[in-house]
């Protein structure tokens, strides 16, 4: 079978291979950095009063530094907050009320797993995760505040701190691409020298099917293909599962700022056990946003049986099963904000555009 990146996609109706080193196949940072001013409306750009947690003035009233505005006393005020040059002009009782002061601080999370090496449409779904980063990174650097990045693969991991200026986005965008690359060669690797063991039938956790060559003919390396099978019973094994994702999210707590917010492009692949305890724990301290990475083969799969990979890495033969919105009404119930994103070149974009990183 074709390694996991090589893939079919599909361009103006016409179903093809993929070929290394094109857009659909890998992060560029040249197109990372052209993101800044090409998806999204430009943000007002802001200068940080301090370049520290609490220099960023937030939505949300509360108790800050910056006086939001100055009115008239009702019951319940803080009399502590009375305005003495108000109250004296006017001779009624003014109090102020102030700004709370948060730290615009995102860690981004790049999730280039093997499970997001594939598409069978438009990008990878890791290139469309990357880029989705990409757009909301700029964001928040235009707007004074600062990012990180997160990037996991089978192999290791890339971690740039949470910094403020154009230049660490820069550096992210140069991760990014450094990181997919390595990836892609992780995975090649392991789909071409990977021992094929037989396995038992595979525990069910994860959203997203990996397919193992869509379209695509095996390779003549790879013996001839069992009989079918009944639908979810496992054949081989070609590899190891990756690090669930819930380890992946525990890492980012531990790596971003207080105040700061985790985001991560993820297709909720091989969530392992206690993921929605994770998402709780992590929701309850910070903002947690999952740019939930979809094909239209997991929004509408087809009727008939395909041979395919599953999320853990077990080749399997039956119907792909659809995604699981339960899940992610489950997310969402336990404070994390889910956006779904495409892997066509606009999936996504009106649900960023409207997305607010504070």
């Amino acid at each position: 079978m074709a390694p996991p990146f090589a893939v079919g996609v599909r361009a103006g109706g016409m179903s093809h291979a993929a070929s290394p080193g094109s857009p659909a196949t890998e992060v560029r940072f040249d197109d990372l950095v052209a993101l800044r001013h090409g998806s999204l409306p430009r943000q007002r750009m802001a200068i940080p009063s301090v370049l520290r947690p609490g220099g960023f003035a937030g939505r949300r009233r509360g108790h800050g530094l910056d006086i939001h505005d100055v009115r008239h006393f009702v019951d319940g005020d803080d009399l502590r907050h009375a305005d003495p040059a108000a109250t004296a002009r006017t001779g009624r009782l003014h109090v102020r009320t102030f700004h709370e002061e948060r730290d615009r601080a995102a860690l981004l999370v790049a999730d280039f797993r093997r499970p997001m090496l594939w598409a069978t449409r438009g990008r990878l779904r890791s290139v469309a995760g990357a880029a989705a980063l990409a757009v909301l990174g700029w964001r928040i650097i235009d707007a004074g505040g600062k990012v990180g990045l997160l990037a996991v693969r089978e192999g290791g991991l890339d971690h740039i701190a949470v910094r403020p200026r154009e230049r660490t986005m820069m550096q992210v965008a140069g991760a990014l691409e450094a990181g997919h690359a390595r990836a892609l060669a992780e995975a090649q690797a392991a789909a071409e020298g990977g021992p094929r063991i037989a396995t038992a039938a595979p525990a069910r956790g994860g959203l997203g099917p990996l397919l193992a060559a869509f379209g695509a003919r095996p390779r003549p390396s790879d013996s001839s293909p069992a009989p079918a099978a009944p639908l979810g019973e496992a054949r081989t094994q070609r590899h190891a599962p990756p690090e669930p994702l819930h380890a992946v999210l525990e890492r980012a707590a531990r790596l971003v700022p207080r105040g700061g917010a985790i985001v991560c492009a993820t297709g909720l692949d091989t969530p392992g056990e206690g993921f929605e305890a994770v998402v709780g724990s992590i929701a309850r301290r910070r903002r947690l946003v999952l740019l939930l990475v979809r094909d239209a083969l997991e929004t509408a799969p087809p009727a008939r049986r395909l041979t395919y990979y599953g999320d853990d890495g077990l080749v399997l033969d039956g119907r792909i099963p659809a995604a699981d919105d339960a899940r992610v009404a489950v997310l969402r119930a336990l404070g994390a904000t889910v956006v779904p994103i495409g892997t066509h070149a606009d999936g996504g974009a009106d649900d960023l555009a409207a997305l607010e990183i504070a």
